[in-house]
């Protein structure tokens, strides 16, 4: 769904160091921003949609997710998620 491939080596895991290597041209970016109560989200979106927009790393004609992803008693916090390069 959000094109990881996970590979687990046999014996050594808990005890070695494990590199990530990056096998897919593309994978999905997860970020999330804590906001304060009152923040206009809206306008968050609208930032964050367009600086997005304009970053070379971005896969074009993807949908940009943005939702709500935790609300706590001091703030609210929001994820997006996009396809990059």
């Amino acid at each position: 769904m959000d094109n990881k491939i996970v590979i687990i080596p046999n014996g050594g895991l808990a005890t070695s160091s494990t590199i990530n290597y990056i096998t897919q041209k593309v994978h999905l970016g997860d970020w999330k921003f804590a906001i304060a109560y009152g923040t206009d989200y809206k306008k968050l979106y609208k930032v964050v949609t367009e600086i997005l927009n304009n970053d070379s790393t971005i896969v074009k004609n993807t949908e940009i997710f943005t939702g709500l992803a935790e609300i706590n008693r001091i703030f609210c916090k929001y994820v997006v998620r996009i396809w990059t390069k």
